[in-house]
């Protein structure tokens, strides 16, 4: 009878450190997001973007937009 209630138990404590694990990871996701829609883009770019803009694959053309 108790091995089923140590069963129960771990179950319990799993199920508790799922749910807090996804509550951490929403909660990580939305501060981003707020961080992400406070950088005002002006003239001048925020040296973090500049770095990641010189990483990004750049996109070549021959300035023809024709579709066929």
């Amino acid at each position: 009878m108790g091995f089923e209630w140590f069963l129960i138990a771990a179950g319990v404590t799993i199920l508790i450190v799922v749910l807090a694990q996804r509550r951490l990871l929403q909660t990580r996701l939305t501060n981003n997001k707020e961080a992400l829609s406070r950088l005002k883009v002006q003239d001048v770019i925020p040296e973090e973007l500049e770095k990641i803009l010189k990483k990004a694959p750049l996109l070549k053309g021959d300035g023809k937009f024709a579709y066929t």
